[in-house]
């Protein structure tokens, strides 16, 4: 796995890595998540040629200015949000078939994370948390949305927070 985590700011381009964010943690979050979610479905093969899973993920870090200009962009909504997803399969059957593809072992891009900091930093005071947890959390929580899952009907939402859960609580990250 290959995880790519970006940092920028629209004034300044990108920047240095910000000590409010645990990349480790993030990583090891990944890694939990999609042993959970994939290592059980893939051919053999496909394992033995990468030695884990062969995925490639773009994490970005970014200001409110530029999280609000994606989210007027691709979503038609003209405000800041915590996080975006840009999921390049529609589920993670799809991503399944490529793994075990003619190109098993070559690392296959899942897509992409979006991460507004600030608005993580809000929402971890709001939640009494801390910024890594929130920025954990986020990171989570887009991931699943890489591998299909929703939030937009009531069962949906509970599928996927349930799965949240489980990964933070996996990862000894709660409340």
């Amino acid at each position: 796995m290959i995880l790519d985590i970006n940092y920028s700011d629209a004034a300044y381009g990108e920047c240095e890595a910000d000590e409010r964010i645990d990349e480790g943690l993030i990583e090891r979050a990944a890694k939990h998540l999609l042993a959970a979610e994939l290592l059980g479905k893939l051919d053999e093969a496909t394992l033995s040629k990468a030695g884990e899973l062969p995925v490639y993920i773009s994490v970005s870090i970014v200001s409110e200015g530029e999280i609000r200009e994606l989210n007027g962009e691709f979503r038609g909504i003209d405000s800041v949000t915590d996080v975006l997803s840009f999921p390049q399969f529609e589920n993670s059957d799809e991503l399944l078939a490529e793994l075990d593809g003619d190109e098993a072992g070559v690392n296959i891009p899942m897509g992409d994370v979006v991460i507004c900091l600030d608005q993580a930093e809000r929402q971890s005071q709001e939640y009494e948390t801390s910024i890594k947890r929130e920025v954990t959390y986020l990171f989570v929580h887009s991931l699943l949305h890489l591998l299909g899952y929703d939030h937009m009907q009531p069962e949906e939402k509970a599928e996927m927070r349930e799965h949240e859960e489980r990964i933070m609580t996996a990862l000894d990250i709660c409340r």
